[in-house]
């Protein structure tokens, strides 16, 4: 029996069609007897299936799902509710007005540096976390040492962004707190050894990384700071 077809337009498979896609795909080779292995599925755990991948808001309304069963095998098409979509487009998604008074930039420019406001937002959500963040705890009380505090906070924060700026570069992909527990992890070991009565061996040495933490090790160029 033929896979049964995607129906909704591609230009709206963000809507949640691709899981949809994929499992009537599934139950399709399933009855084709191209997969084979696993357990056999029933109506009852594809409606469940369904259920879950259309349970965000508005999902059940859009997209409409119809189950069927061939020789005991289900099988799942779906389609598009294009009425409610143009309600939905019309009614509740709305627009957005983006005002600027910088008159010399082009559109792109303007949706460029309103969508890049998660940037900022990001950067006070840094200096907010107690763990990675540099403003709280603030043991000052006096406008001058607030100041002063402000600063070095200002400069810490720049400090880790050019950081993550060459991580990125480097095509390390890792967040903030997550880069900061590998180069936390990175440690020198100093080994001592005695010889004789007046004299000791020392022997630096990393310790144990994993391969995130050897690739910022070397890029970073870490062993110049290690004991000679």
């Amino acid at each position: 029996m033929e896979a049964f077809k995607c129906i909704i337009r591609t230009s709206r498979a963000r809507l949640g069609n691709n899981k949809l896609c994929e499992l009537s795909g599934k139950l399709a080779d399933r009855m084709a007897g191209r997969i084979t292995k696993g357990k056999k599925p029933t109506v009852e755990s594809v409606e469940k299936q369904v259920s879950s991948i259309l349970s965000g808001q508005h999902m059940k309304d859009l997209i409409k799902p119809t189950l069927t069963e061939h020789n005991n095998f289900p099988s799942l098409t779906y389609s598009l509710n294009d009425k409610a979509y143009g309600e939905l487009s019309d009614t509740y998604l709305g627009k957005n007005i983006i005002i600027t008074d910088n008159h010399n930039w082009s559109t792109e420019e303007i949706i460029l540096a309103y969508r890049s406001q998660y940037i900022i937002e990001d950067t006070f959500k840094q200096m907010k976390d107690r763990k990675i963040g540099s403003w709280w705890p603030m043991f000052h009380w006096t406008d001058r040492m607030i100041r002063v505090h402000g600063l070095y906070c200002s400069l810490s924060l720049l400090f880790r962004a050019l950081i993550m700026k060459r991580v990125r570069e480097a095509g390390i992909c890792i967040s903030m707190n997550n880069l900061h527990r590998k180069l936390w992890g990175i440690r020198e070991v100093l080994n001592i050894f005695p010889k004789g009565k007046k004299k000791q061996v020392t022997q630096s040495v990393v310790s144990k990384m994993d391969e995130v933490q050897q690739r910022l090790f070397d890029l970073f160029k870490m062993e110049r700071y290690l004991s000679s």
